[in-house]
């Protein structure tokens, strides 16, 4: 868990002593789409989301919120990393061309302007934020450098002023445990139709990562039954365990403490912007967690790093080790009952595939199959799926 570290700076002469990853061309999310997801799909529609409306309808809709917006700019960790790699590159940006990709508010092309000195800016985002987009644009008096596009990024064939490239894009896209919310598949196509050759994506590189955790979710319902007598003078009792068991199918967005963990990280996807394609967002990877004390094992913990790969880099982490985001970290809590005990040198060894569920693209699962190993015995392979909102 050595690469946590925020705000690690380094010198580097060009991009290209970035590792290289070779991607897990295994099955994709068809081959692992199971019966369970209708169930999901119904599930959607107890918590107050119309199944049979377009996802990206109110997608779009939710980031209309200015409350999502305070909570995202209020991120020192999120928006202090995009204002350093920014003002410390300006080599990159001055008098260059910037697309900014999913722009909310519009203050990462403000920092492109005022900071890193970027000739123009066009700041893309499809929802109706980009009327306040507007107005803090204009109230910095930026509104002749930085052009405000309400618009999908997959409707736009040419940006305002006929420019048909672009030197630099940057995009704050991440979702929990990284890939939740599917914005990836939006700067993939940016990508692909306006950055030059040559040019910039920033950030550039992510890594996901996998932990062993004690931490586990509240279980209000956890007794089978309420005496509704005793409460609230009531003849029968109510059975909610059903409720519990709901509960234990979706993973949990908290921040957990460093002692709640109980293994190394082990990295399951690499995600470099350069060469990423669209079938390829997915993750199927194996991984192998090795403890390094004795407790009880009760979750699988996701976190990721954005690394800013430049001639003054800059990296942060959304591991339990570094600051708090509000990425948090993801916990796919066991079941209660499936946890295990571990002890020193305790090794579980996994698999870990996530898919975006093809009705609700927005929406991804998470599936684990583990087996745990003991110095004398070994445990049989369990699988869950958890769901990610």
């Amino acid at each position: 868990m050595s690469e946590t570290a925020v705000g690690l700076i380094t010198t580097a002469k060009d991009r290209k002593f970035r590792p290289k990853f070779t991607l897990d061309t295994r099955k994709t999310s068809k081959a692992i789409q199971t019966a369970q997801f209708k169930d999901r799909i119904d599930m959607v529609g107890i918590i107050g989301l119309d199944k049979h409306q377009p996802s990206h309808v109110w997608y779009y809709k939710c980031y209309e919120r200015l409350d999502i917006h305070r909570t995202m700019i209020n991120d020192t960790i999120r928006t202090g990393s995009y204002l350093s790699a920014i003002g410390l590159n300006p080599s990159i940006f001055k008098d260059k061309i910037v697309l900014d990709v999913g722009t909310g508010t519009g203050v990462l092309s403000i920092f492109a302007v005022k900071e890193g000195g970027a000739k123009k800016v066009f700041a893309v985002d499809a929802s109706a934020i980009a009327k306040g987009a507007e107005l803090l644009v204009k109230s910095c008096g930026l509104e002749d450098r930085i052009k405000v596009v309400r618009d999908k990024i997959e409707a736009i064939k040419v940006l305002p002023d006929d420019v048909k490239k672009v030197d630099v894009i940057v995009s704050e896209w991440m979702g929990y445990a990284l890939f939740n919310e599917s914005v990836l598949g939006t700067v993939i196509t940016a990508r692909q139709q306006f950055l030059r050759d040559g040019g910039f994506m920033l950030p550039d590189m992510m890594k996901l990562r996998v932990v062993g955790s004690s931490c586990t979710r509240e279980r209000p319902f956890d007794a089978k039954v309420v005496d509704a007598e005793e409460n609230i003078g009531a003849a029968d009792s109510v059975d909610l365990s059903f409720l519990s068991a709901a509960g234990d199918c979706f993973a949990l967005n908290t921040l957990l403490v460093p002692n709640q963990l109980l293994t190394n990280g082990a990295v399951v996807k690499v995600v470099d912007m350069y060469t990423i394609q669209h079938d390829e967002v997915y993750v199927d990877s194996e991984f192998a967690l090795t403890c390094d004390g004795h407790g009880i094992f009760r979750s699988f913990v996701l976190f990721f790093d954005v690394l800013f790969n430049l001639p003054h880099s800059w990296k942060f982490s959304t591991s339990p080790e570094s600051p708090p985001t509000h990425w948090q970290q993801t916990v796919c809590c066991l079941p209660a009952g499936e946890e295990f005990e571990v002890w020193r040198d305790t090794v579980i060894n996994g698999r870990i595939r996530m898919n975006c569920i093809g009705e609700l693209p927005r929406f991804w699962t998470v599936t684990i199959q583990w087996t745990v190993t003991w110095k004398k015995k070994s445990a049989a392979p369990r699988t869950r799926t958890f769901y990610l909102m």
